[in-house]
């Protein structure tokens, strides 16, 4: 197992030390593309989850829904509690409200504070500036330190993020769809945190959130040998 896990985790630093920009100027439409096995492998280790309508790539996350992957990210899931009563200062969030904890955890963490001093638009679409934000912010870089709002996605990329949408022809950035975020889930696995050791993978693993077996899965298979054929 812990071989399994080892060839694992050098092959996807392999990956990602060769893989070239990702470009969504032409999304994904088919399941043997990028986005949509990174997107599966995540299932296979617990990661993500569908509904009956399954993964939904080409809808878009809400806010809210965002940090909830961000937040599992970092192991912490099992200690978002609910929230009894409600102090932060945004006013279009309820204690009763599903997403109340987490956005409580994030505020309190310095993962998102709000679109305004008091609003959040929980259920609002992320924009992928604002996702990127969220996932710099949960892995330890701090705001005005390693990134500033205005050029945060810019600072992503230098920061090694390489699965950041392209402006089209006329322009204007292709909506952030699921698969977009998660793309950059995925390749949030491969990264170590600031200030810390171990890969966000490595980590996952040993809290148990991550199944070591699954990451023989096809999926997760799938997409490594996809990648690296593709860039060798």
């Amino acid at each position: 197992m812990f071989k399994r896990m080892t060839a694992f985790l050098l092959a996807l630093t392999l990956v990602f030390s060769m893989s070239t920009s990702y470009s969504a100027t032409s999304p994904p439409v088919n399941e043997e593309t990028e986005g949509n096995l990174m997107a599966l492998a995540l299932k296979d280790l617990d990661l993500i989850a569908g509904d009956q309508q399954g993964l939904r790539l080409d809808d878009q996350l809400t806010r809210a829904e965002s940090l909830v992957l961000i937040i599992k990210l970092q192991g912490k899931q099992d200690s978002i509690k609910p929230t009894p009563t409600w102090t932060l200062p945004l006013k279009d969030v309820k204690a009763t409200d599903w997403y109340a904890p987490y956005i409580q955890y994030a505020y309190q963490n310095d993962i998102a504070r709000g679109i305004s001093k008091d609003k959040f638009a929980a259920n609002a679409p992320v924009t992928e500036k604002q996702f990127i934000k969220m996932l710099l912010s949960a892995t330890g870089y701090e705001n005005t330190i390693d990134f500033n709002w205005t050029t945060v996605e810019k600072d992503a990329v230098k920061l090694g993020y390489k699965y950041l949408s392209k402006p089209t022809v006329s322009g204007k950035k292709v909506l952030f769809n699921r698969r977009a975020a998660f793309s950059l889930i995925f390749e949030t696995l491969e990264k170590t945190p600031k200030r810390q050791s171990t890969t966000i993978l490595e980590q996952l693993i040993n809290l148990g959130i991550v199944d070591s077996d699954a990451l023989a899965s096809p999926s997760a298979s799938s997409i490594l040998d996809s990648l690296l054929v593709k860039n060798i």
